[in-house]
C-alpha cells in the first residue's frame, strides 16, 4: 500500500514539475510569466494525510478533501463528470467500489460481494464499470452498470 501511495505522489509531483517546466520555456502574456500551477489541471488523488488514506483534490494549488472519501478510500478513477474508487471503509479484508459525482455528491456503493471488488475504471461514456474481482475463485475482469447493475464476468 505503501509503494502505491508514493506512486500516486510520484505522479502528481510529475505533472507539478511537467507544469512548471513547461511555464518556465514562455510566457502567456505580455506582462510577464503566467502561474506554472494555473496549467496544471485539477485531479484527484490518495494520500494518508489524515492518517488513513482517503481520496482529495487538488485544484489550481489547494488540496481538499474529497467530501465522500473516508478512511480505506483508494484508487479513484474519472470520466464523464464521475469518480469510482475502491474502499476498504466496510472491512480492511474486502474492497469494495463506490461511484459520486465529480463534486463528491451522490456518492453509492456499487459492490456488496464477499470477494474483493478493486480496480475500478469509468467507460469514457461513463456508463460501465470495469473493475477486478475474485468473485469466481480467481482474479477476472467485470463489468457493471455505473449504477451496479448487471456485474458480468
Amino acid at each position: 500500500m505503501a509503494s502505491m501511495i508514493n506512486r500516486h505522489a510520484a505522479i502528481a509531483l510529475g505533472a507539478l514539475t511537467l507544469g512548471a517546466a513547461t511555464a518556465s520555456c514562455g510566457s502567456d502574456s505580455p506582462s510577464g510569466p503566467s502561474d506554472p500551477l494555473a496549467k496544471v489541471p485539477s485531479f484527484i488523488y490518495v494520500s494518508n494525510a489524515s492518517g488513513n488514506n482517503q481520496l482529495y483534490t487538488w485544484n489550481h494549488g489547494a488540496t481538499t478533501l474529497f467530501p465522500a472519501s473516508e478512511a480505506g478510500d483508494i484508487e479513484p478513477q474519472s470520466a464523464a463528470g464521475k469518480v469510482v474508487w475502491t474502499s476498504y471503509r466496510i472491512s480492511y479484508l474486502n474492497a469494495e467500489i463506490y461511484i459520486s459525482n465529480l463534486d463528491g455528491s451522490n456518492a453509492i456503493r456499487l459492490t456488496n460481494d464477499p470477494s474483493p471488488d478493486e480496480q475500478p475504471s469509468l467507460s469514457p461514456d461513463g456508463n460501465t464499470v470495469v473493475f477486478a474481482s475474485l468473485r469466481s475463485g480467481a482474479h477476472r475482469i467485470w463489468t457493471m452498470g455505473a449504477d451496479g447493475s448487471n456485474p458480468t464476468e
